[in-house]
């Protein structure tokens, strides 16, 4: 184990970023990075309005917030995979974006099964222009097992590789749930037909960012439950 740790947690992130910095092209500015440096998932959704908009809108498309990661989370969710126990807002891995970890992130667990949930990150960036709104982008994937990073061999998710197909799921379902307006498109990293993650997973995307206003107040039923819910 503590041969495991040193190789997974210190030795490969630090020969990734050697890697990275003497052999690989340079990736587009609209990619996050782990915290090793290793560019992960695309920027593909933007959103605007104020973090209780954002908060509003995912809640009424039923989609819940994440946990921080801590150590008590990061128990309770090594637990929930091991029980076969859902885990509806457990923590998600850190991504950064600009130089710094995403300001909030909400799923949409998958059935009872912990191993497999929608996830969306987003990043807050104020506008320059002090009485616009400010801008979230975020990047959508769909987790669809748990496993080693097939670079450092650290546990985590891996992804489904059509993250276009989760950005316009997340999209359909603020749609769905009167929770935005209507919806525009924006050049993001550009068309990548076998890009890597920092799991070292396999992703396609048409390179597009889907963009959207936040509603003031999502729609829900008349009983006040949520709705808009892919499954």
């Amino acid at each position: 184990m503590i041969v495991w740790g040193t190789l997974a947690y210190l030795v490969a992130p630090i020969g990734w970023r050697l890697y990275e910095t003497l052999a690989l092209p340079k990736v587009s500015p609209l990619r996050t990075r782990t915290s090793a440096g290793i560019p992960g998932d695309a920027i593909n959704i933007a959103l605007t309005g104020d973090r209780a908009d954002l908060a509003a809108a995912m809640n009424a498309a039923c989609w819940d917030q994440a946990d921080p990661l801590s150590f008590k989370s990061a128990v309770a969710i090594a637990f929930s995979v091991i029980a076969g126990r859902p885990y509806p807002t457990a923590p998600v891995s850190t991504l950064q974006y600009l130089g710094r970890p995403e300001d909030i992130a909400f799923e949409r667990q998958i059935g009872a099964d912990p191993d497999r949930r929608h996830h969306v990150r987003f990043w807050l960036v104020p506008s320059p222009d002090p009485g616009a709104q400010a801008v979230w982008l975020g990047a959508a994937t769909e987790d669809v097992s748990i496993g080693l990073n097939h670079l450092t061999g650290q546990f985590t998710h891996h992804i489904s590789p059509d993250i276009d197909a989760e950005r316009d799921g997340v999209m359909s379902d603020l749609a769905q749930a009167g929770a935005i307006g209507p919806i525009a498109w924006i050049t993001g990293a550009g068309a990548i037909s076998r890009g890597r993650n920092g799991e070292h997973d396999l992703f396609f995307t048409d390179g597009m960012i889907r963009v959207a206003s936040l509603a003031d107040a999502p729609a829900q039923n008349e009983n006040g439950t949520r709705k808009g819910c892919r499954f």
